[in-house]
């Protein structure tokens, strides 16, 4: 007799969904022996997980056994039925014979299960239903099952290997998509532990659809794997952490049922215990497993994800067109390899989109036939609403789109597969055009990602490059110049610069005494991919006003933005006394002013920031750095950096800062020294301590910090 039971229904559910998968994969070339081989191989997963989901429903232990050895059809042929896939699809023609003495095995085993108890013994009943313990011959089995899994996983993995030697990146990541479904294989041991009485539920059918769904996208709709990328590294991710999980569950099951035979303990207790240090452990275990599969298996994921950090504080600092459009299509080739690209901007005095730049066309980008694109094309008028303009989408999905033959006519006139907006509170400033990627995948969900990221670098760098030519057009007499550079400056730099004005190409700089501090937000890269650009920028602008205010009301001078960093100089141009004493005391403001942010952006349901800071002391060159066509006024010096080395190590809300600024400023803060840091391009490590807070009662002087005040006519209202 048989009683729904709700462990059961997922065993069936996934049963089916495999034979209906190898069905459709066969249904699309009946030919192919690699779908054919698919199918066999499949069929076996049918059987194992379709006869124990019976078998969970079963009320008689005898109809339940019956159900788990006819499953052993399935199971004894999943080993041999597997391989001769892989051979088949690798078409490796000199594993055949290999195959066939795999097949005959898995014969025996099943000859010996329907007419002995050697393999499979009897059932019993767990929580989720009747399952099968074992004979003293499955232990061979298990052997035997290990042997083909390894002996495979070997031939798949130096299949891959050769392809991506040899070029072929199609063939590559096929059979890298279908070895990570080989590489899943392995959590469906957990099926085997309840078989030997370790109680740990059996979830193996989650491996079997796993396995059959990837590979069916991988040898079927290519165009997909891009995707199944993404869904992979999650799937091994998860799949790793229930094993893990699963595995201490159960054994401490079997721990509590052994010392129930031995003393009187509550269970429930025990359970409690080790829930919390279970939840204690996940995040550490979630960090371990994801970077050993991330490491192993998508070391292309963090080298994208790195080279794009670094390409992006360079665009966020170039600052003029030329240096752009060179950084930015650099940006996209060396990350993406693609074989052709072009981005576009929008020019207000022509009211068009003009062509900036464009690589793999083989033309110059005053000749392309395409160099202007009107408000109203299709392409940036779809783009003033949308994330991205795909043209496999565009082309498969007809009524998603009100104009789609004139959208599929503007890609295909401008080569491009892809478009992605830059966009920026005012609107659509500019859009990139992408063309196939080397490789021959198409465009995924993670491009799709990380290419917003670009583009939200792309739009603080237009921004900027904006506001520099918006600076030269209307500076144009001193008393704009005056108002201007009090606004966008301190005080101190503001009138250094107008003083020397008449000399500001022989102005090559001055060697002064100068702190430097340089301040960092924490994690910011992480929330440029969960907010939009809007967000984004509007945070960073408020972030910035409150920390301009406090570096120049402690007498210092904002020499730079990087991205979301800061670079501050205590003592250039103007000197000041104690210019150590400063910084810190800037540095402990920034923390504080930090702090009564974040509060205020709670209260708006905002996300907070973190942020460290590094501080150094020395002698820097200060004054204009740069060409006769270009001046930009700076510090240089091994001060600074040491500071952005400190910086860069010093973790949410901590001030680090190097020996001898320590030494000014010993006597009225608390500190604690940190073990030595080596510096590149030193060849000792530095001296370090963290700067706590200033101590009871201690305050500085007038004479040690200048007040300035963010603008003059503040000054004059007070």
């Amino acid at each position: 007799m048989l009683k729904i039971n709700p462990f059961s229904i997922p065993n069936v559910i996934t049963a089916l969904i495999v034979f209906c998968v190898s069905v459709y994969v066969l249904a699309k070339n009946p030919r192919s022996k690699t779908h054919q081989a698919f199918l066999y191989f499949c069929i076996t997963l049918f059987i194992w997980t379709f006869c124990y989901g019976v078998a969970y429903s079963c009320l008689d232990p005898v109809d339940a056994f019956w159900w788990v050895r006819f499953s052993f059809i399935g199971v004894a042929f999943i080993p041999s039925t597997n391989f001769y896939f892989y051979g088949t699809m690798l078409g490796l023609k000199k594993q055949k014979p290999i195959s066939m003495i795999f097949f005959a095995i898995s014969a025996v085993f099943l000859a010996l299960n329907l007419t002995t108890d050697l393999v499979y013994q009897r059932v019993e009943l767990y929580f989720w239903g009747y399952y099968t313990r074992v004979g003293p011959l499955h232990a061979l089995f298990l052997v035997y099952w290990g042997a083909v899994w390894t002996y495979g996983l070997k031939i798949v993995y130096d299949e891959m290997e050769r392809k991506k030697n040899a070029g072929d990146f199609i063939g590559y990541n096929q059979t890298k998509y279908t070895f990570f479904g080989f590489l899943g294989e392995l959590l469906g041991v957990v099926d085997f532990f309840p078989k030997y009485g370790i109680p740990i539920y059996p979830f193996g059918y989650i491996v079997a659809l796993y396995w059959s769904t990837i590979v069916a996208f991988a040898i079927t709709r290519y165009r997909m794997l891009a995707d199944i990328s993404f869904l992979s590294r999650r799937v091994l991710i998860g799949s790793g952490i229930l094993a893990v999980m699963g595995s201490i569950l159960g054994l401490t099951m079997v721990g509590i049922s052994v010392l129930n035979d031995y003393m009187k303990i509550n269970a429930t207790l025990v359970l409690m215990v080790v829930s919390v240090i279970i939840g204690t452990a996940i995040q550490p275990i979630f960090s371990r497993i994801k970077r050993i599969i991330d490491r192993t298996f998508f070391p292309e994921y963090f080298e994208r994800k790195e080279k794009l950090a670094r390409l992006g504080q360079e665009i966020s600092l170039s600052k003029n067109s030329s240096e752009f459009n060179r950084i930015i299509l650099e940006s996209i080739f060396s990350s993406f390899k693609i074989i052709k690209s072009c981005f576009y901007t929008w020019n207000d005095t022509d009211k068009v989109f003009l062509l900036q730049s464009s690589s793999g066309w083989g033309l110059q980008t005053d000749r392309h036939s395409t160099t202007k694109i009107l408000a109203d094309h299709p392409i940036p008028k779809y783009l003033e609403t949308k994330e991205y303009l795909l043209l496999d989408d565009v082309r498969r999905d007809f009524s998603a789109y009100i104009d789609q033959k004139a959208l599929s006519l503007a890609m295909l006139e401008l080569d491009g597969s892809l478009c992605i907006p830059i966009r920026s509170v005012h609107g659509l400033l500019g859009f990139f055009v992408l063309g196939d990627k080397e490789s021959g995948l198409p465009y995924g969900k993670e491009d799709i990602s990380t290419l917003k990221i670009l583009a939200d670098h792309t739009t603080i760098a237009l921004e900027n490059i904006d506001l520099t030519r918006r600076w030269n057009q209307e500076v144009t007499h001193s008393s704009q110049m005056d108002k201007i550079l009090h606004t966008y400056m301190s005080s101190s730099v503001a009138d250094e610069v107008l003083r020397r004005v008449d000399q500001a190409q022989n102005w090559k700089g001055d060697r002064r005494h100068a702190t430097i501090l340089m301040s960092d937000l924490r994690g910011f890269t992480h929330l440029s991919e969960r907010f939009t650009p809007e967000e984004i920028v509007n945070t960073l602008n408020e972030y910035f006003s409150v920390m301009i205010e406090v570096v120049m009301s402690c007498g210092g001078t904002v020499d730079k933005f990087m991205g979301d960093a800061i670079l501050a100089v205590f003592g250039v141009p103007k000197a000041l006394p104690e210019s150590e004493r400063a910084a810190v005391k800037c540095a402990l403001e920034m923390h504080d002013c930090l702090r009564k942010l974040n509060q205020k952006r709670s209260r708006d349901k905002l996300f907070t920031l973190e942020m460290g800071i590094g501080i150094a002391a020395g002698d820097v060159v200060a004054g204009n750095i740069g060409s006769d066509k270009r001046m930009e006024y700076t510090v240089i010096g091994d001060a600074v950096n040491i500071a952005s080395r400190l910086q860069s190590i010093a973790t949410s809300g901590k001030i680090l800062t190097t020996s001898n600024v320590l030494e000014k400023v010993s006597q009225i803060v608390e500190y604690h020294k940190l073990p030595p840091v080596t510096i590149k391009g030193k060849r000792h490590p530095i001296d370090v301590a963290e700067i706590l807070s200033l101590k009871g009662g201690a305050s500085l002087s007038d004479e040690q910090v200048i007040d300035l005040p963010l603008f003059q006519k503040r000054k004059t209202q007070q």
